[in-house]
Formats: C-alpha cells, sequence, structure tokens
C-alpha cells in the first residue's frame, strides 16, 4: 500500500512540476518579443554530465575565474537594473532551453525509465533552485540591497549585488540569508559587485 502511495505521490510531483514549467514557456512565450528570440541555437550532445548536474551553456575561460569567497568586479554604466535584468533573463532562458531538451529525454521512447527518472530529477531540482533563487532575492531586497541576482548549482551560489564593494558585514549578511534557505557552504558562496564607472 506504501508502494503505491509513493509512487501516486511521485507521478503527482511530476505533473506539477510539468505544470509549471509549460506556464512558465508559456508566459516567456509572451513576454520575449519576436525580434529579440534567437533563431537558432545549438547544443552539445548530451546536457547531463556523468553526475547528473546540468551542462552551464557558457564557455568559462579557466584563467577567469575567482577563487570561491573572492569580489569579481562586473562593468555596468548608467542602466545598472538593466544589467540585472538582462542576468536574470538570461538565467532563465537558460534554464528554459536545459528545460525543454530534458523535457525531449523524457518523451523520448528511446531512452531507459532510468534515465528518465534521472531527468525528472534534474528538473525538479531546477525548480527547486529556482524558487531558491527567488526567495534568497527577495529577502536581499528587504534587507536593503537593491538589484540582487542569485544563481544556485550544484557547486555553489554566486550572487552580483549593485554596490561598489562590498564590506564585510554585507558579506556576512548575504552569506547569512544563503546559508540560512540552502545547504550550501561559506567557501561555495562568490558575492560579486557591479563596479560603477
Amino acid at each position: 500500500m506504501k508502494k503505491l502511495i509513493r509512487k501516486n505521490q511521485f507521478i503527482i510531483t511530476l505533473i506539477a512540476v510539468l505544470i509549471v514549467v509549460a506556464g512558465y514557456l508559456n508566459y516567456s512565450e509572451k513576454i520575449i518579443p519576436e525580434s529579440k528570440k534567437q533563431t537558432k541555437v545549438t547544443y552539445d550532445d548530451d546536457l547531463l554530465e556523468g553526475d547528473g548536474d546540468i551542462l552551464s551553456m557558457d564557455i568559462e575561460d579557466e584563467s577567469e575565474t575567482a577563487a570561491p569567497g573572492t569580489a569579481v568586479f562586473t562593468s555596468a554604466g548608467a542602466g545598472m537594473s538593466d544589467f540585472v535584468i538582462q542576468a536574470r533573463m538570461d538565467r532563465e532562458q537558460i534554464r528554459s532551453k536545459n528545460k525543454e531538451e530534458l523535457q525531449k529525454i523524457i518523451d523520448s521512447d528511446e531512452v531507459s525509465e532510468d534515465k528518465k527518472k534521472e531527468v525528472v530529477d534534474v528538473m525538479v531540482k531546477m525548480a527547486n533552485y529556482s524558487g531558491l533563487e527567488n526567495e534568497i532575492e527577495t529577502v536581499l531586497k528587504a534587507k536593503g540591497y537593491k538589484d540582487v541576482v542569485v544563481t544556485l548549482n550544484d557547486k555553489g551560489a554566486e550572487v552580483i549585488v549593485n554596490a561598489n564593494q562590498v564590506t564585510d558585514s554585507d558579506r556576512a549578511q548575504i552569506e547569512q540569508v544563503i546559508t540560512r534557505k540552502t545547504d550550501i557552504a561559506l567557501a561555495d558562496i562568490v558575492i560579486t559587485p557591479l563596479e560603477n564607472k
């Protein structure tokens, strides 16, 4: 009996996640004008790494990767909030594309049930990260950080703050919010102030 209940809970959770994803995709199609949409996006053959992590679509230069906990300055002109809006849109577009590709794997008849379950777990994890990012951004806004972008993944958290510098007090507040909401270690939190030119 318990096995049947667990199976039903899993199916209901899966359906709920898929409905949320479909609603988000439908909503995002309405707010992005046709002229702004990309016509062709290329992907690697496999979006999943061996341990089930989602591969980033960003190309990273190893020489520019910052050590955890160091401040990385990002240039932004007069429209700081434009940078934040663009960063959030980029984050959501990448997630949307990943979800779309993962959904294709789930819908495929050629993929084993074990692989489909793994993909569903990844989709649930992505949805959880998205919700936590919104929660953390909301709490940080309430604490006085006007423009904040939080990105979570299996490797840690990255926070972009609209400030010329991040004081030790600011760092402690931001880290406290993230560690309270997630199980991410302090060493895996990178806080990046926007450089105001």
